[in-house]
């Protein structure tokens, strides 16, 4: 469980790319992870306890949860002495059950972490390898450098019992044998741990002194800061000197804790770039243009030029990166994630597709990248990313640029919503109502803000959406009407809604041109709030899954859809050959493998499309739409791509015709993907030599028509009146 391989040493350029190390005043109350040392002229006895006067000397150093602030059931803290020859360290166990402790090591170098045990791991020297000591109650110690276990330290070790309440360990540790050096001030890394077994009824629980981002103890980059320490040079102590100042141990930044996730980076740009440096002839600057505010410009004046972001984050689980962007001729912007790690850079699985001149929300799911030195997998959950970058082209195309707004690195699920917007208001003009207001704090960031209109009824609906701090509503005819508006963050947590402001429009109003996505959310939109509120705890938020035949199975597919869908999650299941009535027999068994909140789903294509066998396919398609909302998960049908070369594609068109029926008759939405075929152009160049497969480009386009549909799905999930 916590046993893994030791991670590669990272490079000094690396590390010097790392942000700095906030040094710990003594008087501050205790912070996991980080402490000032307590240097001594000599240390306590080691009896097992901690009841000697210079113990005092040293606050507890809290414990708790691995990956998170959380404290476990049982107290748990340590204490650690510097005298300048030996480390002491001291770790009480709150324990109502020392009966029921595990103790089978006996001897020493045992298996000694599977009992009830303490574990220290010390590296005074960030060029060296760390030190281990593990300890159970009955005092067996376990000991290795550079996990080599035949390596014996001359450490005295002395453990206590208090029946029924706790268990105590005592370390004296030789600094000459853990590759200490000679100088002052010194800055060490460290960590302290405690295993607990399961027993009467309680799970197995692991604490740590750092907060990690998993339980791998080993994970030395993780390990804690300790500043200040001095180690004289001792005729019986140390006596190494480094021939040069040793590096500043590499310190991840461990984030904050907001609203239930842990955010490490988050930028308005509102005074500054905030570390954002120019690569490869990119040009940065701050545009007013902007979410809120500013905004950072980034002008792609050469071979792939963009941006680049110093970071310092450990581990890829859960990890995330949220950012509102804007492009110009550029459809797709590159993005690398350095892990210092693995040497080498990560990339998502499908860049996010950009609305050319218009702000986009992106999440980006950290753990979902792969390498870029493969093709398939996922990144490792034990990373050091020590850089972002943004991208343009390989070559240089004048005019191209992107900006940024509202970017945040963070981990977790987001479950926390928004504050309500404040100083809203509205200003007649001749050609419409001029809405703006001051944006909502979020623990992450706001994607959208939702804006409803009253008119003389008071009955408020929702008229639009806008991912800036301002909306222009040209629909308002002359008379008197009220506004009101909600934020929306990136994991679609809505916030509650502003006061009204009324206003006496001035203008004549204008009719909204409606695409045919828009022009069918009308029809479902109720129909799918229902069954998202079926689901609602049930199904997975945020993911969708994939379901057809061999289109649906193409490799980039699902990664095209990634780039559509832009803040969602995505699993797709294709299988080659197969018709509607084999769809309807699976969708089961994919509902139960994946609970996604929506399943987009492409058969058809095989299915004979003689007039008399329609109303088969039909039954099917409307059976795979039932099981999805008998969960709770919503259910879009698509358009299947046109076959061959015949212009009309009519046995297609036809089929097609049934399937958008059949949508407006069970109030789903359609995803139109012949129709955004047939308008794309010469067909060969989005479909494969057998008339029948799509290319890359193809696949884009299917991904698109999606992205569509479920935009007017949002939109209606979204209305709250």
């Amino acid at each position: 469980m916590k046993r893994t391989l030791e991670l590669a040493a990272v490079p000094l350029a690396c590390v010097l790319m790392l942000t700095a190390v906030r040094f710990v005043d003594a008087n501050e109350p205790p912070t996991r992870g980080e402490a000032v040392a307590v240097n001594l002229e000599a240390g306590p006895p080691v009896d097992g306890t901690m009841n000697d006067p210079a113990w005092k000397r040293c606050p507890p150093w809290p414990t708790g949860a691995c990956t998170s602030e959380n404290r476990q059931e049982f107290e748990t803290w340590a204490k650690v002495l510097f005298d300048g020859t030996y480390v002491y360290v001291g770790v009480y166990c709150a324990e109502p059950d020392t009966d029921g402790m595990a103790i089978r090591a006996a001897k020493r170098d045992d298996a000694v972490w599977g009992d009830d045990s303490v574990e220290v791991f010390l590296r005074p020297d960030p060029q060296k390898p760390y030190c281990q000591f593990a300890v159970n109650p009955r005092g067996t110690l376990y000991d290795a450098c550079d996990r080599q276990r035949e390596w014996n330290s001359s450490a005295e070790v002395k453990t206590s019992v208090v029946k029924g309440r706790s268990w105590t360990a005592v370390l004296k540790i030789p600094m000459k044998e853990i590759d200490a050096y000679v100088g002052e001030d010194q800055m060490w890394t460290m960590n302290i741990y405690r295993s607990r077994n399961a027993r009467g009824g309680d799970p197995s629980m692991q604490y740590s002194w750092s907060i990690m981002t998993g339980d791998d103890y080993h994970a030395a980059r993780e390990f804690g800061i300790v500043t200040g320490v001095n180690v004289p040079r001792r005729a019986d102590g140390v006596r190494r000197v480094r021939a040069t100042p040793a590096p500043k141990p590499i310190v991840p930044n461990r984030g904050k804790e907001l609203g239930g996730v842990t955010v490490y980076h988050k930028m308005n740009f509102d005074k500054d770039v905030e570390g954002w440096e120019a690569v490869n002839g990119g040009k940065i600057s701050l545009v007013g243009d902007s979410v809120h505010g500013q905004a950072i410009h980034v002008a792609c004046d050469g071979d792939w030029a963009g941006a680049n972001l110093p970071v310092s984050i450990s581990g890829s689980r859960g990890l995330k990166m949220a950012l509102m962007m804007k492009g110009r001729n550029l459809e797709t912007p590159g993005v690398n994630i350095y892990d210092t790690i693995a040497g080498d850079n990560t990339t998502p699985y499908g860049y996010r597709y950009l609305q050319d001149g218009h702000w986009t929300p992106i999440l980006y799911f950290l753990d979902r990248c792969r390498y870029n030195s493969r093709t398939t997998g996922f990144v490792a959950p034990v990373t050091g990313y020590s850089s972002v970058r943004f991208y343009g082209p390989a070559k240089r195309t004048p005019g191209t640029a992107f900006a940024q707004d509202n970017f945040v690195f963070y981990r977790g699920t987001d479950r926390q919503p928004p504050t309500a917007v404040t100083d809203l208001m509205a200003q007649a003009t001749r050609s419409g109502v001029r809405l703006s207001w001051q944006p909502a704090d979020d623990n992450v960031a706001v994607q959208v803000y939702v804006i409803s209109r009253a008119d003389r009824s008071g009955a408020f609906q929702k008229i639009g959406e806008s991912h800036t701090t301002q909306y222009q509503d040209a629909t308002a005819a002359k008379g008197k009407y009220r506004y009101r508006v909600f934020a929306v963050d990136f994991e679609e947590n809505f916030g509650p809604w502003c006061d009204p402001v009324p206003v006496d429009s001035i203008s004549a109003s204008r009719e909204p041109k409606v695409t045919r996505e828009q022009q069918d959310r009308l029809g479902y939109a109720a129909h799918v709030r229902r069954i998202q509120a079926k689901g609602k705890g049930k199904v997975r938020k945020g993911h969708t899954t994939l379901f057809g035949d061999s289109l649906t199975s193409a490799t980039v597919y699902p990664q095209r859809a990634q780039a559509a869908f832009r803040n969602m999650t995505v699993n797709a299941y294709g299988y080659p050959s197969m018709r509607t009535s084999f769809g309807r027999d699976k969708v089961h068994e994919i509902l139960q493998k994946d609970n996604p909140e929506f399943m987009f789903v492409l058969y058809g294509t095989n299915n004979n499309k003689a007039e008399p066998h329609l109303p088969q396919a039909m039954d099917d398609l409307a059976a795979i739409v039932r099981a999805c909302e008998d969960r709770g998960t919503v259910a879009i049908l698509g358009t299947i791509p046109p076959r061959g070369w015949t212009p009309e594609s009519q046995p297609e068109a036809n089929f097609n015709k049934h399937v958008i029926e059949l949508c407006r008759k069970l109030k789903i939405p359609t995803g139109y993907i012949f129709e955004d075929f047939q308008a794309a152009g010469d067909r060969r160049t989005y479909m494969g030599g057998d008339g029948v497969h799509w290319r890359g480009e193809g696949m884009a386009i299917g991904a698109k028509a999606w992205g569509k549909a479920l935009d007017q799905i949002r939109f209606a999930l979204r209305d709250q009146g």
